[in-house]
């Protein structure tokens, strides 16, 4: 709701993400003519987009909860990753990431923090 007390409605049509008047050279390919054939890549819609996402917050999640240890938000992530780094050892997986970070994961505060803030804690 809005704080207005009334529940806001989404009004007017969806804009086209095609440009007018310009055509991709992609839709001459035979049975590309019309823009309904596009369809999204789910594999890299998820890889480069909300997957990330999606273990970041994860991971956040499962520090806060003190399943990688106590101390410090760091500690457990210092944790978190020494615990990865060994089961893609064991896996024979090498792995890209060479430590779990919050400014890695684009973490520039945590929900929790906000929450302190608003409540004057």
């Amino acid at each position: 709701m809005s704080p207005e007390g009334q529940v806001r409605t989404w009004s007017g049509g969806i804009p086209s993400p095609f440009k007018a008047n310009k055509v991709s050279p992609l839709r001459s390919i035979p049975g590309c003519a019309t823009p309904d054939c596009i369809r999204p890549d789910l594999m890299h819609n998820f890889n480069m987009g909300i997957g990330g996402d999606l273990a970041a917050s994860s991971l956040m999640a499962a520090c806060r909860m003190s399943i990688f240890g106590d101390g410090s938000f760091e500690k457990r992530l210092d944790r978190a990753h020494d615990e990865f780094d060994t089961w893609c050892r064991e896996n024979h997986k090498t792995p890209s990431i060479k430590s779990f970070e919050k400014k890695k994961f684009k973490v520039k505060t945590l929900l929790v923090d906000h929450i302190r803030y608003i409540l004057g804690y």
